[in-house]
């Protein structure tokens, strides 16, 4: 069920941003990858559950089952086609390897940290440590993730993924990181981990503006759409549409991150600054906007009650 969720909201995800770009004047050939990255921030409805129903992971790991073999997949798609779009110096071969295997290594890399986190935390008592402990490893995941092709947020994806599933000590890792400031966890996370430009979206022309909170409205309409339709299809009538927008608005955050990510393979093309304007709106938005109006109890992870 969880994978069906994720096929859903991805593809209506991409459907509804792709149609958006192109009608907006976007060529085809970047309409698509642009709706692709829209589409594989992890689908918030897809996190792992105990059979108690709880959820496993917490906002900073970004835990996920299905949705993440889907977001990961769709990522190192899009990338090898925005590569083949932009440079032509770099062999077309060496343009697919190489997001694949920056993808992989970051991934086994998340894995150890997670298994690290989980033995570190059976010696620590203080939860501010932990939470320190994560946020340091963002800052070497951001170092680390300067010499791949890739974003620190997979890191945080992998590393999610072993403590939720394999950690013995989820409960208290996760727990750590929500008694913290829920918004100032996800704007930190969303802005370092997006290696954030503020002076880009004062700098550039106001035109953009239109085209970058069109992308954002219809990257997270599509995957309500894909949610809500994913929901019914599996008959499971318990929605709570409050909590499903604001789970699905605080995805900008990651999609945006993405897109920044990507934005240096575009060097050189008329559509970087819009890409950095686009993702400097989509992490202010996602992270302070969307949550305040709705209330910060139906912000994070409480997407739907199934």
């Amino acid at each position: 069920r969880s994978l069906v969720l994720a096929m859903l909201v991805a593809s209506f995800a991409f459907s509804f941003t792709m149609a958006s770009l192109i009608m907006l004047g976007f060529s085809t050939g970047l309409a698509a990858p642009l709706g692709a990255i829209a589409s594989s921030s992890a689908p918030v409805l897809v996190f792992g559950r105990d059979r108690d129903g709880s959820l496993k992971g917490g906002i900073l790991l970004y835990v996920t089952s299905a949705g993440t073999a889907v977001s990961l997949l769709i990522w190192i798609i899009a990338l090898a086609k925005i590569d083949l779009f932009g440079n032509g110096e770099v062999a077309a071969w060496e343009r697919i390897t190489r997001p694949v295997l920056g993808t992989i290594i970051l991934v086994a890399i998340g894995l150890f940290w997670g298994w690290m986190l989980d033995r570190f935390c059976s010696a620590i008592g203080s939860p501010s440590t932990i939470v320190l402990l994560i946020l340091g490893m963002l800052f070497i995941g951001y170092v680390v993730s300067k010499d791949l092709v890739g974003d620190p947020l997979i890191l945080g994806v992998a590393c999610g993924l072993f403590v939720g599933n394999r950690s013995k000590r989820a409960e208290r890792i996760t727990g750590s990181t929500e008694s913290v400031s829920r918004m100032a966890l996800i704007l930190l996370f969303g802005l370092f981990g997006a290696q954030i430009n503020l002076k880009a979206l004062f700098t550039s022309s106001s035109i953009l503006w239109p085209p970058a909170i069109i992308y954002i409205l219809a990257m997270v309409g599509g995957k309500a759409a894909g949610a809500v339709i994913g929901l019914r299809l599996l008959k499971i009538k318990d929605i709570r549409p409050l909590y499903l927008l604001s789970g699905v608005s605080c995805q900008a955050i990651v999609t945006s991150s993405l897109l920044i990510a990507t934005q240096p393979r575009l060097a050189g093309t008329q559509y970087r600054q819009d890409i950095i304007a686009v993702a400097t709106l989509g992490i202010i938005l996602g992270s302070l906007v969307f949550p305040a109006v709705m209330g910060s109890e139906t912000s994070g992870l409480k997407a739907v009650k199934a």
